[in-house]
């Protein structure tokens, strides 16, 4: 693997690497295992937070319970964790493109060209700057 946590065998160590692997996979099942959990709580709680359970009920059909927020919470992460998988596969360093911060925007590097994006706020411009963003991009 590219990232380095798995051990090969090699002659020179016939024994370890098995202990090494096993140890790893645990090491990292359980830390995806407990951010997933983190991230089901959280998003619970803010679905609790924000979700009118009157609303919440209306779309459901049924009184909405905990249950119910906590079924929300796991979906929305489940569905988040697949997404985020599934775009930073997308993600390559073999793009040639590697985006990096300039005064508090986002600049992306290519071979042929450099575009800097800046982030917009209620506080950094407002409204001119989000026309400013739009024919920045319309232009690339």
């Amino acid at each position: 693997m590219r990232n380095g946590l798995w051990t090969r065998p090699s002659p020179a160590q016939s024994s370890g690497h098995a202990l090494d692997n096993t140890s790893t996979t645990i090491t990292v099942w359980s830390a995806v295992a407990l951010m997933h959990l983190l991230l089901v709580v959280g998003l619970t709680v803010l679905a609790f937070v924000i979700v009118d359970a009157g609303y919440f009920a209306g779309q459901l059909g049924h009184p909405a319970g905990m249950a119910q927020y906590v079924r929300l919470g796991w979906f929305a992460a489940s569905v988040g964790t697949m997404t985020g998988a599934l775009g930073s596969n997308f993600d390559s360093e073999e793009s040639g493109e590697k985006p990096h911060s300039v005064n508090g925007g986002t600049s992306v590097e290519s071979s042929s060209k450099t575009t800097t994006v800046e982030a917009v706020s209620p506080s950094r411009g407002g409204p001119r700057a989000m026309a400013r963003a739009r024919r920045l991009c319309a232009r690339n």
